[in-house]
């Protein structure tokens, strides 16, 4: 089962490494990533997804939250979650196929992020489903690039509750 779990952490260098350390540590494969600083700039937070049972992912949120970098974390439920991914993609295009594909590009609401002679860069959000699918039609055209994001999410109610100490998150606990 995918679960997805996202963490404040204190924004400063070398902590992505080590909350991922913790993942790889214990034998999980992270299948998507993203890491962003929020509202606050001394808080990042670091959205992640991995395949595991519930009691494992019970037994990696005890391992994160003993980090001192770590200020919450929460397994988001999926159907009380808003999750996106971002993706890039450049499409070769000539004058004759230029329109079909806008039309593809307006069927699933992307923008247009670039134009040239040769080629369109359009980005699409949402699922990873609905840009796999925009993907595959773009494909006859011939893809020349494409980047995807890892997966970004926020609980539909409440935040994630955590302590907001300054003089905390200032602090280097090690």
């Amino acid at each position: 089962m995918n679960l997805i779990f996202s963490i404040l952490v204190k924004n400063e260098p070398g902590v992505l490494i080590r909350i991922a350390s913790l993942f790889s540590r214990r034998n999980f494969n992270i299948h998507s990533l993203a890491v962003g600083t929020t509202h606050d700039s001394n808080i990042s937070r670091i959205t992640i997804i991995i395949n595991a049972d519930l009691n494992r992912a019970d037994q990696i949120i005890s391992q994160i939250q003993k980090s001192p970098v770590v200020l919450a974390v929460q397994r988001l439920d999926p159907s009380n979650t808003v999750a996106r991914e971002i993706a890039l993609i450049k499409v070769h295009s000539t004058l004759h196929n230029r329109d079909s594909i806008l039309n593809i590009a307006n069927a699933f609401r992307a923008n247009v992020v670039d134009l040239s002679p040769n080629s369109i860069i359009l980005e699409f959000t949402g699922s990873a489903n609905k840009i796999n699918a925009a993907a595959q039609a773009l494909s006859t055209f011939g893809i020349i690039e494409l980047i995807q994001s890892g997966l970004i999410a926020l609980n539909r109610q409440e935040p994630i509750p955590y302590a907001s100490n300054p003089t905390f998150l200032h602090k280097n606990l090690l």
